[in-house]
């Protein structure tokens, strides 16, 4: 078994992505400020040199992107749309930080404001009910609501590109498609869009399209998704430096975490960092005890390096919780359990 990195949610079409373990990297801490700036620079792609026999893109990241990029405080966002009274507009504004960070609390708390104020539109309430059912993990209701308020609001760009999240995650290829060929027409684009369109992409081994995208999206947004999706992209083409720098950004937004840490566990062992890795592995574990993931990497981690008993008393706990584990889990613990030769049953 290998530890791989899933840069995209459950049901969107991105690969796994196999991190190779030459590099040897050290990224500085990233800070999240609270005034936007200008559009940071975007990553470019190298074409082969002529005579080259092969044609794969070579991923290039700006080193301007992370040290350029800035968000406002989603505290100030939020007074901001308090005091606007009757405009949409900050509401919007709000609505797509809050979302992008995963701030479900903050997200309930003004789902219940605009319940009791209803200060406009019933597009808004509907961009906010659907986006509470996404962080819910609830995307078929999402997709729903995306789509009735559609109905009062045609085009509307938040919502088109809501809807086209959803679907992605669900694999509704029609709903996807439509979503985005609406956005295409209208001239429409949003945060969630851009996620999507990099999503596909990776999908599709458009490397260098697909980091395109995603990092528009996280210009716009603090989205973690989007971030964690650049980490695979880099990781996979040996950026392993770019990769940390973006899932500790991530952690930034949403220090807790416990996904994001997981595959942060991940980059720093395959970047040679096994006692930093151990750490990141057992604080996500410390969040989320029952991340059966982070604990066959951690049981990996152990074996390659030689600490069997701890592999095995990991292994001993896996194995009493075999039913619990969804296909592809059970998959890597049987072949950890084949294949580990010093983990004692």
């Amino acid at each position: 078994a290998e530890l791989v990195v899933n840069p995209a949610p459950a049901g969107t079409p991105t690969p796994p992505v196999d991190l190779p373990v030459e590099a040897r990297v050290s990224v500085e801490e990233v800070s999240v400020e609270e005034v936007i700036v200008d559009a940071p620079a975007v990553a470019t792609v190298e074409e082969p040199s002529s005579g080259a026999e092969t044609t794969e893109e070579v991923l290039v990241m700006s080193p301007l992107f992370w040290t350029s990029l800035r968000y406002e405080a989603l505290d100030q966002l939020e007074k901001a749309a308090v005091d606007a009274g009757q405009s949409a507009e900050p509401w919007e504004r709000l609505l797509a930080q809050v979302v992008a960070a995963q701030d479900l609390d903050r997200l309930t708390r003004l789902a219940r404001h605009l319940r009791q104020k209803r200060p406009f539109g019933d597009h808004v309430r509907r961009l906010i009910e659907a986006h509470l059912a996404r962080l819910r993990e609830d995307y078929t209701a999402a997709l729903r609501i995306y789509t009735s308020g559609l109905a009062t609001a045609p085009g509307h760009a938040a919502l088109l590109g809501g809807l086209a999240r959803c679907a992605l995650y669900l694999g509704d290829e029609a709903a996807l498609t439509n979503a985005l060929k609406t956005l295409d027409e209208t001239g429409g684009e949003s945060a969630d869009a851009s996620y999507v369109r990099g999503t596909v992409a990776a999908g599709e081994d458009r490397a260098a399209r697909a980091l395109e995208h995603l990092q528009i999206c996280v210009r716009n947004v603090p989205d973690i998704d989007a971030m964690v999706g650049m980490a695979g992209l880099l990781a996979q083409h040996n950026l392993l430096g770019d990769a940390e720098r973006s899932l500790r950004f991530a952690l930034n937004v949403s220090p807790q975490h416990p996904g994001v840490l997981d595959i942060l566990g991940v980059v720093l062992y395959r970047s040679n960092k096994t006692t930093e890795a151990v750490r990141v592995f057992d604080k996500a574990l410390g969040i989320a005890p029952n991340a059966w993931g982070t604990m066959l990497h951690l049981v990996e981690l152990y074996r390659d390096t030689g600490e069997t008993l701890k592999a095995a008393a990991l292994m001993r706990t896996l194995r009493a919780q075999r039913d619990q584990l969804d296909e592809d889990l059970r998959e890597v613990l049987d072949d950890l359990t084949a294949g580990s030769g010093t983990i004692d049953d």
